[in-house]
């Protein structure tokens, strides 16, 4: 029972002891570096032509896989968990992510 009871303590001071941290400012840096090199160039066009069907379909993507950690709006609205994620959820509408093409 003693052992058991220690093994518990530990594994909860261990639990307690672990922490995720947010990136440094050189690995933020770099990351942003690398996004503008793997997402591409703005000279490219879109091959999906714009139409209402091609809007319904992306806003039925988002829904089921953005909208969880974005929020319907993009800008994490509504998420209650958002300021607990390491790394933190992008807010969509920011310059630096809307510059991207």
């Amino acid at each position: 029972m003693k052992a058991m009871l220690a093994v518990a303590c530990g594994l909860v001071i261990v639990m307690v002891a672990c922490k995720a941290e947010g990136p440094g400012k050189v690995e933020s840096a770099l990351a942003i570096e690398a996004k503008k090199v793997t997402i591409g160039g703005k000279e490219w066009t879109n091959p999906v032509p714009d139409s209402p069907e091609a809007i319904a379909e992306g806003k039925e993507h988002f829904q089921h896989h953005c909208q969880i950690c974005h929020g319907n709006d993009g800008h994490g609205t509504g998420v209650p968990f958002k300021d607990k994620m390491s790394p933190p959820i992008v807010d969509l509408g920011e310059k630096q992510v809307q510059d991207y093409t």
